[in-house]
């Protein structure tokens, strides 16, 4: 029985995707929470006989809530004689607020921290997706208990608020968080309603979302030169707000309570969502009339977590703690109480918390956390006893500190207890998912020893289709047994409607044909590997070996923490060890044949006169029309032997490792419309080596240029030294000088209009970056504006040269080919205009990713570009080299460029500013496009660079339209196998091991984030083969057209 091999790809890439999606949804799963609302009924009984449920008095009238997205601790709590915001640091130093340490726990990104805030809950990892995406928040909050309590509130900022909490606010004005590029107007729409409001009485909480200093993070550093003013801006508001309510509250009978916060910080960088100090640690400040006067504490750096905070306030405002929380009321903003008040203001506490062990955790009675707790409330009876009983003060106030300190122990062990247990995994949808990748693995690996004409065979006998069947059908029904489970999975047994009934059948279906079709392809791969020795990998070549086992010790790094945090590290090894293994052998070569080649192409079409050396190496195989080209003779150009050092002759391309060293030899042809190329292999013993050598120094030059990982990521680098303002200059000289460069090493030199399109966008890139201000263009740009225009004019260049190129090859396809001789078919002209095509998609590219990509990664962009030229340089010595082999390389080079730009298995490397590029509003489905591809601009410039050079090779060795097609898409093929064959592996391999260690103590901040980064890499391939597999159609179409 036979399987075509491009049926089989196919559905590899859909059942791919497919088991993304369900190890997906069954890995991150969603955060199960107590439904309802809590009310003051449900608090406790004081301990003790006749205790009653009192709540605790409110200490506040008013509340403002300052909140500064990606405000960092040391922006406002440090000892420099100039603060960034030095009125809310001078409060601090004179004692006249109640300032902490805030942690936020991670993901650090907005939408998770304001649920943190507000509910006193942990947020699950799959918040860092939905954060693009906010939708009414149902779990109990502290917003909603103000809402229900009858308080009026109003909300300026960021619309995530809004998303959250609809219907909350008497008045609001929200900012979309997204739009990166703006970092005044969204603080100008806040500021600028403050003096109507601290003139009105008819509120009671006011929230403030301030987003520039977040937003100029993205677009720079924490240490841009836009930052201090924009912080001192900030310090002007608190400073505003804090006098305004220090006025209005001598004629209030309740004071008002001011907090200053930020939901996370930010690292130097300027990007957030990771772990380090800098991403999770902010500043909690309270300030306020009653704290004035050196009545608050002093600032001693204590840390509270930051789902304290509601908690706190909701004691503070006499409230009920909203029922899911896990945070700890802050005792010091209850000092002014007596210890009675203190006491069952942690007591309140604690029982709250006791409610989510008994929901969360089966043997919650069992919990030491739990017991202590009781422990804590016979120390509080007690108290209340002595206390009663007249007791002198010092001891009871000995003895109620130890109660605190009880209640507190208590609550931290239950905390941490269910913590471990709010999220569950849904094991059942992660087998379904590993099951479809291993599926997909095998199925690949069937398909290596097939062409793109041939198909896979598979064994045919009765016995073994039996096997086949019953394991398909004995998985099916054990997939359908779990579903019949109590507790079964939601996503994959749901049956309540038609669709989920639907879903869940196919699901069903689709376990089933996974299943006998990885058996059946495991049989066949067993029978391709049977007749396979040991001896057979020491016959191979040296750099076929290293490319397969370096993408094997690859795969099994990823067992190891430290491997993917410093994932960077792996990737520079295996490019510069592979770099140097190819110039090894170019050098080799050289030694022994003294000679190199190069084929260099002229277009004689373009000159009116050809010269006696023009005419002599016209070659004629095709008509002759131009009037230069009348009686000359034809020279054929024999081909020679290369004769190695050792004595051993071989013809060109007898031996698969040989390296193609021909001699001196000049020829030229006239295709059917008279355009003469003339073809020269010149003896230049140079270029190759130089091309080896420019590889290698290139590649160390770019691993200095952004600082990656976790270690060294703090370590200066020349990033950090060209966006210092004080080297805008060579900043600015170094971006023409690559613009340049790229416009001058184009793979399209012989089309004046891709050349122009190509410097016309080179020059919308600078004049972009111009308007920005980061860099120089003066006369021109002397302000900062976003550069919306000069983005989009570029846009409006690619799309026009997309347009052109797909015109010019529609033009070659439709050309008509009447009046020429049947010797014409000799002819290539399929490999001209799809070379001609990929290699405009490739400079589009280019402009595409310096538009996207920061401005210091500009010259980055301009190095890819030569190392990819270079390394085609070295690989045209080497024609024999496997498609499959060849793809490994080329995937190695854009693995390592994924990291020289700055990436790293963190989120908060990846850069969000580059999604707003040209756009003055927020499109997610634009936004996220965007971001993707600047995140992986690297990896798709050597992808694209690969499509250049095969269809490159295909064209040099074909000399018909049908030798081409056959050879191109036999290429393409195999480009296809070995690209899903890449994403295949570490993905199996990668979901088994995050299964196991689900429970590992950097699950969330060191193996999710890299399997998100597979996914977004699982999408580009997706696209990219897509892209390929459309470029393929077409050559079908260009032979048929033959």
């Amino acid at each position: 029985m036979k399987i075509a091999s491009s049926v089989l790809l196919c559905a590899c890439v859909a059942v791919e995707i497919a088991a993304l999606f369900i190890f997906f949804k069954g890995f991150f799963p969603i955060k199960q929470t107590l439904p309802g609302r809590a009310s003051l009924s449900d608090q406790p009984k004081e301990p003790g006989q006749g205790g009653q449920s009192r709540p605790v008095q409110p200490l506040f009238g008013r509340l403002v809530i300052i909140l500064i997205d990606s405000l960092r601790e040391d922006f406002v709590m440090n000892d420099l004689s100039h603060p960034p915001m030095p009125y809310t640091s001078g409060l601090i130093r004179q004692v006249s607020t109640h300032a902490f340490l805030s942690k936020a726990h991670p993901p650090t990104v907005t939408m998770p921290r304001i649920k943190a805030l507000t509910t006193g809950g942990i947020p699950g990892f799959v918040d860092v997706v939905l954060n693009f995406g906010s939708s009414a928040l149902t779990e109990d909050n502290l917003i909603t208990q103000l809402y229900r309590a009858g308080k009026k509130i109003v909300f300026y900022g960021d619309d995530t608020w809004i998303n959250l909490f609809p219907n909350h606010f008497i008045r609001q004005d929200g900012t979309s968080s997204f739009f990166l590029a703006d970092y005044t107007e969204v603080d100008y729409n806040v500021s600028r309603h403050l003096v109507d409001e601290m003139s009105r009485s008819d509120w009671d909480v006011m929230i403030l979302h301030y987003l520039g200093v977040d937003h100029i993070g993205h677009l720079d550093r924490s240490d841009s030169p836009l930052m201090a003013p924009k912080l001192k801006e900030m310090d002007q508001v608190v400073n505003m707000i804090h006098q305004a309510v220090m006025e209005h509250d001598e004629h209030r009978s309740s004071p008002t309570l001011v907090l200053l916060c930020g939901d996370h910080g930010m690292l130097d960088q300027g990007g957030h969502a990771g772990t380090s100090y800098n991403e999770i640690t902010t500043p909690l400040v309270f300030m306020g009339s009653k704290y004035r006067n050196g009545k608050g504490s002093a600032f001693s750096g204590v840390a509270v977590d930051q789902i304290d905070v509601a908690p706190t306030l909701s004691l503070l405002f006499g409230l009920p703690i909203p029922q899911n929380s896990l945070g700890q009321v802050i005792t010091q903003l209850f000092s002014s109480l007596d210890m009675t008040d203190q006491l069952r203001a942690v007591q309140i506490n604690a029982h709250q918390v006791v409610q989510v062990i008994k929901q969360n955790v089966p043997d919650y009675d069992q919990d030491p956390g739990y017991l202590q707790y009781f422990r804590a409330v016979k120390g509080h009876g007690n108290w209340l006893d002595i206390h009663a009983n007249q007791t002198s003060t010092v001891s009871r106030d000995q003895l109620g500190k130890k109660v605190l300190s009880l209640y507190r122990r208590a609550m931290e062990a239950m905390i941490s207890r269910v913590a471990r247990s709010l999220a569950m995994y849904d094991l059942h949808a992660m087998a379904v998912g590993i099951l479809l990748f291993w599926g997909c693995l095998i199925a690949l690996l069937s398909t290596i020893n097939s062409s793109s004409s041939a198909s896979v065979n598979v064994p045919s006998s009765f016995l073994l289709w039996l096997v086949v069947i019953s394991t398909g059908v004995t998985t099916a029904a054990v997939h359908m047994a779990l579903c019949l489970r109590p507790n079964s999975s939601e996503l994959l047994c749901t049956t309540g409607t038609v669709f989920e009934a639907s879903t869940a059948l196919l699901i069903c279906f689709l376990i089933f044909t996974v299943t006998a079709g990885t058996v059946l392809l495991c049989f066949t791969l067993y029978r391709q590997l049977r007749n396979i020795s040991l001896g057979w990998i020491f016959e191979q070549d040296m750099l076929n070996v290293f490319l397969i086992g370096g993408t094997l010790l690859h795969t099994i790094s990823l067992h190891s923490s430290s491997f993917v945090e410093e994932e960077h590290q792996t990737w520079y090894f295996l490019t510069t060890t592979v770099t140097v293994l190819l110039t090894g052998r170019i050098v080799v070569a050289f030694i022994r044949s003294g000679s190199l080649s190069v084929k260099k192409t002229v277009d004689l079409s373009t000159k009116k006169d050809l010269n006696k050396k023009d005419k002599e190496d016209i070659v004629f195989r095709g008509g002759s029309n131009h009037p230069g080209a009348e009686n000359l003779q034809t020279r054929y150009t024999q081909v020679q032997k290369c004769r190695l050092k050792d004595g051993n002759s071989k013809l060109l391309g007898e031996n698969e490792n040989s390296i193609k060293l021909p001699q001196k030899a000049n020829s030229a042809i006239l295709d059917e419309d008279g355009k003469m190329f003339k073809e020269s292999h010149l003896s230049v013993q140079w270029y190759p080596v130089a091309a080896g050598v420019l590889c290698l120094v290139s590649a160390r030059v770019m691993r200095t240029w952004n600082q990656t990982g976790n270690k060294w990521a703090d370590r200066p680098d020349v990033g950090d030294w060209l966006v210092r303002p004080d080297n805008k200059l060579c900043l600015s000289i170094l971006v023409i000088v690559s613009l340049i460069t790229m416009v001058l090493i184009t793979p399209r030199r012989d089309s004046r209009v891709v050349r122009s399109l190509m410097f016309l966008g080179c020059g919308g890139v600078y004049c972009f970056r111009a308007a920005s201000g980061a860099v120089l263009l003066p006369g021109v740009y002397n302000t900062v504006t976003k550069g919306i225009p000069e983005a989009r004019c570029v846009y409006l260049i690619i799309a026009a040269g997309f347009v052109y190129s797909v015109a010019q090859w529609f033009r070659a396809v439709n050309q008509k080919k009447a009046g020429h001789a049947a010797s014409l078919v000799n002819y290539n002209r399929a490999g001209h205009a799809a070379l001609a095509f990929v290699s405009d998609l490739w400079c589009y590219l280019m402009l595409l990713t310096t538009l996207l990509n920061r401005t210091h990664n500009i010259p980055l962009m301009a190095l890819t570009v030569i190392q990819a030229r270079c390394l085609s340089g070295v690989m045209d010595t080497m024609p024999d080299v496997p498609v499959p082999i060849l793809t490994l390389l080329y995937l190695w080079m854009g693995n390592a460029a994924f990291f020289f730009q700055g990436n790293s298995n963190s989120l908060a490397s990846m850069d969000l500013h580059s999604g707003f590029t040209g756009l003055d509003k927020h499109n997610p489905g634009v936004v996220v496009f965007l971001v993707v591809n600047t995140v992986y601009s690297g990896p798709l410039l050597w992808l694209f660079a690969l499509l250049v050079t095969l269809t490159n090779r295909s064209a040099k060795h074909c000399q018909t339209a049908k030798e081409f097609v056959i050879r191109y898409n036999q290429g393409m093929h195999r480009v296809v196998q070995t690209v899903l064959l890449s994403r295949a592996l570490p993905l199996a391999v990668y979901t088994v091991l995050m299964t196991i260690q689900r429970y590992h103590l950097f699950v969330w901040t060191v193996f999710a984030p890299k399997f998100l980064y597979e996914i977004l890499y699982t999408a580009e391939v997706v696209w990219l083969v897509l892209v390929l597999l459309a470029i393929s159609i077409a050559m079908n179409k260009l032979h048929i057209l033959e």
